[in-house]
């Protein structure tokens, strides 16, 4: 939406333009919160927990992949050196 003072495209939930700080429609009606834009300001905490955790486990399968590889290539050695 076009600020009402400067003309400069700026967010519907704006509460001030960014390029001349005149107030827009949103602050001086109070509203704002009725965006039907999709789009959330709150945190998804569980989804964040969830990625965490899938980057840990993913993380911890690849050292014990890496020390497996190493076990292994240290047993055939073995094996070829005898």
């Amino acid at each position: 939406m076009p600020c009402a003072d400067c003309g400069a495209s700026i967010s519907r939930r704006a509460e001030y333009c960014p390029h001349c700080g005149g107030p827009t429609e949103t602050s001086e009606n109070g509203e704002g919160d009725d965006d039907d834009d999709g789009f959330s300001m709150t945190v998804d905490r569980k989804g964040w927990v969830t990625t965490i955790a899938l980057g840990i486990l993913l993380s911890s399968v690849i050292v014990a992949a890496v020390f497996y590889l190493i076990a292994l290539v240290s047993l055939v050695y073995r094996l070829l050196v005898q």
